[in-house]
């Protein structure tokens, strides 16, 4: 499994040009003891924001990326980078099985899932994850670009969420996103 510093998990590319209140950030209500990092993929749980389990089940549609930690207040406001295709994000591409997966160019292009660190509680992308070509888990993200060198280990790239997301066998569709 990839380790993931908490600075490094998911987050929006590009993030110190957005703010609460701008076009791309959203604010939602917390679900009751939520312990979340920034970073963290949320899901809807009876209208609340809840922290998704590892790896991203079928059933659980993506709101958004945490931008900070949970307080642990039900109801307590958190600011979400919402899933949308647009809106381009960044995080660690790792090797699910061990620590030792370097950038290629070849993963431009590449369907992944999210993937979570529990040693560290922050998330990743997984890299050759057999959940990316699993229809009933299906991938919900494409990557779109590197931030790290070619030949990184447990480098950063860029990516985006799929309106829908996919089979990478055949590109059909599972499920979406919320929006």
């Amino acid at each position: 499994m990839a380790t993931v510093k908490a600075q490094n998990s998911l987050k929006v590319a590009g993030k110190q040009h957005l703010s609460p209140g701008s076009h791309a950030l959203q604010t939602y209500h917390e679900d009751a003891t939520e312990e979340f990092n920034a970073g963290a993929p949320l899901f809807f749980a009876a209208g609340l924001v809840a922290e998704i389990t590892d790896p991203v089940g079928d059933t659980e549609q993506i709101v958004g990326i945490a931008m900070h930690d949970a307080s642990g207040t039900t109801s307590a406001d958190v600011v979400v980078g919402p899933a949308l295709p647009g809106i381009v994000f960044e995080g660690v591409l790792g090797n699910v099985a061990d620590d030792l997966y370097a950038l290629l160019a070849a993963d431009v292009g590449k369907l992944c899932c999210l993937r979570r660190d529990d040693t560290n509680d922050t998330w990743y992308l997984g890299a050759n994850d057999s959940h990316a070509t699993n229809p009933a888990a299906g991938a919900g993200c494409r990557i779109v670009g590197l931030k790290d060198a070619v030949g990184t280990v447990n480098g950063r790239v860029y990516f985006v969420f799929m309106a829908t997301r996919q089979n990478a066998a055949d590109n059909g569709v599972v499920a979406g996103t919320i929006y």
